[in-house]
């Protein structure tokens, strides 16, 4: 189970972690606000780019932390021309329940924050991601993206920006909530949390491309959460199906990292509830047994005020911010 040693990981990372130069300082720093959806928390950014025509267009896409894979939707095939396509290369893509499919492999070039990127994509045929107001969502930015370019998706203020702990530090008594993201993005390819009862640690996965919190009834039973069921029913979706789903009221714990060692702080929050883990782990590593229980949304994180910086690799909330 990837929790085993996870406290002598989570010392060893924090002890190297204010040691860590990010590469990134010596390129151009990015700085940009969210694209503020009215009744979304997703963290979506505004991009431009040129088509296959040498037509200029602004577009919406979303930072999804939950994806360890760039993805566009079916609307932007059209903006492609061929010679970004590989007709010879497929790219298999897992979605947060654990289903593949298979993808159109592309280059894509887009802009944001003054900095220009050219990007491998998966085109998901089947995907159709709308538009807001006049903008189109055209696709989803994936963590190793967020990695390689030492970005930060930070709910205190709703801006995406280079990470600058190197400059400014952090130690876990000056945060509230620290967690780092090594565990989940070496066992699983994607961040992820622990919920907390007493010996008992169960994977969520911290997902900002999800707008709602998800838990298995066994995370429910094995955590001994508190459940207040609600006379709501739902589906959770997936590529290849959905799962029925029940929304409770939850009282959960979610394991922090302290200076002396590791604790569990207490949350209230709501959940959806399916009767099966969110995905296996061995979808993601053959090496890993212990299932994905749950997800921590991007709702959840945004109310909390945390940051998720994918340079140094941590999800933290300093004390000095408020709710």
């Amino acid at each position: 189970m990837p929790f085993d040693d996870g406290l002598f990981l989570l010392l060893r990372i924090f002890a190297s972690l204010n040691q860590n130069e990010s590469k990134m300082k010596k390129e151009k720093n990015i700085s940009v606000e969210m694209y503020r959806v009215v009744g979304d928390l997703n963290p979506f950014i505004k991009v431009d780019f040129v088509d296959k025509d040498a037509q200029e267009h602004t577009a919406l896409m979303m930072l999804d932390s939950g994806s360890n894979v760039n993805l566009l939707s079916s609307g932007a095939d059209k903006y492609i021309g061929d010679f970004c396509r590989h007709d010879d290369t497929e790219l298999e893509i897992t979605d947060s329940v654990g289903e593949t499919m298979i993808a159109d492999y592309v280059h894509f070039s887009f802009a944001f924050g003054g900095k220009q990127f050219n990007e491998e994509f998966g085109i998901d045929k089947d995907c159709h991601l709308g538009n807001v107001e006049d903008l189109p969502i055209i696709g989803l930015l994936g963590n190793k993206f967020m990695q390689q370019h030492g970005l930060v998706i930070d709910y205190s203020d709703f801006t995406v920006h280079t990470s600058d702990i190197h400059q400014k530090g952090l130690c876990a008594n000056e945060c509230d909530f620290i967690f780092p993201m090594e565990i989940g993005l070496k066992n699983y390819d994607i961040p992820v949390l622990a919920i907390h009862y007493e010996e008992m640690d169960a994977a969520v996965m911290a997902d900002t491309g999800s707008s709602a919190n998800v838990v298995s009834t066994q995370c429910v039973s094995q955590c001994n959460l508190k459940c207040e069921y609600k006379d709501e029913n739902d589906t959770l979706n997936g590529i290849k199906g959905s799962s029925e789903a029940r929304w409770a009221d939850v009282d959960f714990s979610l394991l922090t990292l302290r200076e002396k060692g590791a604790e569990s702080i207490p949350f209230h929050d709501s959940f959806m509830v399916i009767n099966h883990p969110v995905a296996e782990g061995y979808v993601f590593n053959k090496n890993v047994s212990q299932p994905i229980e749950g997800i921590i949304g991007s709702p959840f994180m945004a109310k909390q005020g945390w940051t998720l910086d994918f340079a140094q690799k941590v999800i933290y909330k300093r004390n000095c911010q408020t709710d």
